[in-house]
């Protein structure tokens, strides 16, 4: 006799098989992946990578945010995301919005800080340069001579 590999199973299959439990667990899970969602579509763009859903209790919701700085911009979005959850997001049993700091939300999501771009100074004018190494020259200061010179060079 052959053993035969029985059908393949998906996790929810699994699942009804096991304990009320897990079934729990799994509940939980896709209730905070739909408040996931619904917490994105109100969230402005720039918070998204720094913010996440990390609970739903007691008409409370709980959410994870990688920075004190960012949680200082959440804190001033949060009165209109309530009101939005609740009137356009159908949260109507949502009562508060908490968060607390979790630093390690930066890594978990890979953001990294924005790269501040090279200003490029302007470039100085033909009269400048000339006024700069002419005043330069009136100086008995070797010290403050060679500022103005290397100042005239850039």
């Amino acid at each position: 006799m052959t053993n035969k590999p029985s059908d393949p199973k998906s996790f929810e299959q699994m699942l009804h098989h096991q304990s009320a439990e897990l079934n729990n667990i799994y509940a939980k899970i896709q209730q905070l992946q739909r408040l996931q969602e619904q917490w994105e579509l109100f969230l402005p763009l720039n918070l998204q990578p720094y913010c996440r859903v990390a609970n739903f209790r007691d008409g409370c919701l709980i959410i994870a945010v990688a920075s004190a700085a960012w949680a200082t911009q959440l804190r001033y979005v949060l009165p209109d995301m309530l009101q939005s959850l609740r009137s356009q997001g159908g949260l109507y049993q949502l009562c508060s919005i908490s968060h607390y700091i979790e630093p390690d939300l930066m890594k978990q999501n890979s953001v990294k800080p924005a790269v501040t771009k090279k200003v490029q100074r302007p470039k100085l004018s033909s009269d400048t340069v000339a006024l700069l190494r002419e005043t330069a020259n009136s100086f008995e200061d070797e010290k403050l001579k060679e500022v103005f010179l290397r100042l005239s060079n850039h």
